[in-house]
């Protein structure tokens, strides 16, 4: 089998993973994929003493999970566990204590008296650390990260023996539990201690020792059958406890490799079975679980933000004071609140001249001729074809100025309001006839989607002016260093006219409405926009400023749930702070992005951000365009190397019924063939299941009726799949999600 060197992977590996992202509806953050990215690397350095010594180990429980089903982590996982049989762990713990590189951690219950858990943990440190040769090293991430290794140890071939020491071993854990209950002190803790130490003729002692004696003696049991004679082992904690986590000895006497996010990881050969007998029908989404904070490194974060003063170093914080809100008016409102305050002046000024005030008068007249200067220079900015509206304040200055010096009563207040009426009027018409101008201002592409269905509003209004201007954008490497700018300019949709950057003048054209969907200003290490389009600038030069989230993530379904504590992430955020409304794409979604900013900011900012976020109306959301020429369905079909070492000729002759079938159905469906990479591994094999390899793809290459593809091509035009069929995987797993069919091949 193919094999890939774990550390020269790690050293390629694009920048472009560590930018935020929503997989399976659930939001992933830059610093997730950092710490993702950090385990990782410590995992290289397991792999490097495990290679060197002849030692092997395998992807397991989620990890494994993550690997078949996503082709990487579980999205809303953040844990990464391998295995090894006994004897390689053993020999492992050997040569890591001297091999590992200066600052890791072995730590298990030989090594850390204190350690509570049946199983070994490789950590790249022992505290948060923000040195820059290790923040190098680890992609930017200044938290420890580890990698749990499960121990599988033999179970005897005699089922009853077997049951037996099961038994013994939950005594073991029944005493510790009790300990941890009621204390060493308690009589029945005390019976039980001096039983196990008679049963098993071994020491346990009565003081904070006797923990950690019941964990040794715990792992001289699970080592006590020969791996050579077993047909099954099992992660020892969860046999015991829960009488699962066995599996056939011969599931792991091969090993493929799986593509994991940009790496390859060493699997079980016979990971379908592993996989389904923990976890059951394990391409069923699940997304609860967890045995610990999420994120794993939110402790880490709170510590690190108090040494910092308070706020996160590696993300925005939201500020104490938030800004006051703008008061949002358009030009007609401007105008008609202006032309107002010149009508009701008038009045007050005969009122001034019958009361005999006549210096008070005269400098309320001046100040209607500043206004009215004022009026009509905003008209000559904002208004087009505003002209004569400014003529006739011109008009309207000249005659404040004849009657401040012969003021006729009731007469000169006529005068003075039929020249602002007729202004008004003339401004009504033009106002009727004028078109709204909206600007979007998108960047990637990828999160056009978004911000389309608002495009769409605007662009099926005939009174709407909309330009599409995207921006450039960079994207440095993990360690903040290199940069690489990116124009998605001819990547959106042929059906969007896009403007280009340098013929828009936002300044000078002064838009009624501009949306962006970039949220973090200067605040992302990863991600960055020009200075210019950052919200804090932008809202100071435009007559309203909409953000809407590039991310739609699936919403919380209840307090203190992974989508609640992600949420958070992304609210607080600059956009969120500046701009004048925030438009999502529902009012589920805007309920909850109030109450994350509530959290955030505080109860008595409720009604603040109550008025600034909005939510469209259901019956906005606007339907995809149509497909054209798309009248035949289109399977998917994947096959695996997995498959062809469970079920060997068999699998060829399945191969070769489903082709006859598809041949039968060619002229109603197409079938897209996309190999996995086990099974394109496997083809360079030499031996028995290299030729099963061979012959599977042979069959398939040869057939006239099948599209043979990549994954790449199908994930960039995944409408064009119907349903999904063949075994289980990443690509069936998207289709699920979709809610696509997917069905799994069986061999019955």
């Amino acid at each position: 089998m193919k094999t890939y060197d774990l550390t020269e992977e790690l050293n390629n590996i694009d920048g472009r993973f560590f930018m935020e992202e929503v997989r399976y509806g659930f939001y992933i953050t830059s610093m997730m994929k950092r710490y993702w990215a950090s385990q990782l690397r410590t995992l290289s350095e397991v792999d490097k003493v495990c290679k060197r010594h002849g030692l092997k180990w395998f992807a397991e429980c989620g990890t494994l999970l993550g690997a078949v089903r996503h082709e990487g982590y579980i999205p809303w996982d953040d844990d990464l566990d391998i295995c090894m049989l006994r004897d390689d762990l053993v020999e492992f713990s050997k040569y890591a204590k001297e091999e590992m590189p200066e600052g890791y951690l072995l730590l298990n219950i030989h090594t850390a008296p204190k350690y509570e858990y049946m199983i070994s943990n490789i950590a790249n440190s022992h505290s948060i650390c923000t040195d820059p040769d290790f923040l190098k090293r680890n992609f930017g991430c200044p938290y420890v990260t580890g990698v749990d290794i499960f121990p599988l140890d033999a179970l005897s071939p005699d089922a009853d023996t077997e049951e037996e020491r099961r038994q013994q071993l939950q005594e073991i854990v029944d005493a510790s539990n009790h300990i941890a209950a009621v204390g060493l002190d308690h009589p029945v803790v005390k019976n039980m201690l001096t039983a196990l130490s008679g049963r098993h003729h071994y020491t346990i002692h009565r003081d904070e020792r006797a923990q950690r004696d019941l964990r040794l003696l715990a792992e001289k049991i699970y080592m006590k059958y020969p791996m050579a004679e077993a047909e099954e082992i099992a992660l020892m904690p969860f046999w015991v406890s829960n009488h699962n986590h066995n599996f056939p000895k011969a599931a792991y006497e091969e090993t493929v490799y799986l593509p994991f996010e940009y790496v390859h990881i060493p699997a079980p050969i016979g990971y379908d079975e592993i996989l389904g007998r923990i976890y059951g029908d394990y391409m069923k989404i699940y997304k609860g679980g967890g045995l610990h904070e999420y994120p794993a490194f939110a402790a880490q974060e709170r510590i690190l933000a108090k040494e910092a003063g308070g706020a996160n170093p590696y993300r925005y914080t939201m500020p104490k004071e938030l800004p006051a809100a703008r008061s949002i008016k358009n030009d007609r409102e401007v105008c008609a609140e202006m032309s107002g305050m010149l009508t009701g002046a008038h009045s007050n000024i005969q009122l001034l001249v019958n009361a005999g005030n006549a210096d008070s008068a005269a400098e309320l007249l001046q100040g209607c001729q500043n206004l009215a200067i004022s009026l009509g220079t905003y008209i000559e900015e904002h208004v087009k074809g505003g002209e004569e509206a400014v003529h006739k304040l011109e008009e309207y200055c000249e005659l404040l100025y004849e009657v401040s010096s012969a003021w006729n009563g009731e007469e000169s207040v006529k005068l003075l309001d039929d020249t602002i009426r007729a202004e008004e009027e003339i401004l009504g018409r033009i106002f009727e006839r004028a078109h709204r101008e909206v600007l979007f201002i998108p960047c990637r592409a990828e999160w056009w989607p978004s911000m389309e269905r608002e495009w769409r509003r605007c662009t099926e209004n005939e009174n709407c002016d909309v330009y599409v201007t995207p921006i450039p954008y960079m994207i440095r490497d993990s360690y903040g260093e290199e940069r690489s700018t990116c124009d998605d300019s001819e990547l959106f949709p042929g059906y969007v006219t896009i403007t280009k950057l340098a013929d828009y003048d936002i300044e000078k054209r002064k838009p009624d409405e501009v949306y962006i969907q970039a949220p973090y200003d200067g605040w992302n290490s990863m991600f960055l926009v020009p200075e210019y389009y950052y919200s804090e600038n932008l809202v100071k030069k435009v007559k309203k400023l909409t953000y809407i989230p590039c991310f739609e993530a699936d919403l919380p379904q209840e307090s203190g749930d992974k989508n609640e504590k992600t949420l958070k992430v992304m609210a607080e955020q600059p956009a969120l702070v500046y701009v004048d409304e925030i438009l999502v794409k529902d009012e589920a979604t805007r309920k909850a992005y109030l109450e994350a900013l509530v959290r955030i900011s505080g109860e008595d900012t409720r009604e603040y951000w109550n008025a600034k976020l909005a939510a469209r109306n259901a019956k906005e959301q606007a339907a995809a365009p149509e497909r054209k020429g798309a009248e035949k369905k289109c399977l998917l079909f994947q096959l695996n190397i997995a498959f062809i070492e469970k079920y060997r000729e068999r699998a060829l002759e399945k191969v070769k019924e489903v082709l006859d079938i598809l041949a039968g159905k060619h002229e109603v469906l197409d079938c897209v063939f996309v190999p996995h990479e086990t099974l394109l591994d496997g083809v360079e094999e030499e031996g028995a299941t290299g030729e099963l390899c061979r012959q599977v793809l042979d069959m398939v290459k040869s057939s006239p009726y099948i599209i043979y593809g990549s994954k790449d091509e199908v994930l960039s035009d995944p409408d064009r799949i119907t349903a999904y069929y063949g075994n289980p995987g990443c690509l069936a797993s998207i289709c699920a999600n979709e809610g696509k069919p997917a069905m799994i091949m069986a061999v019955l």
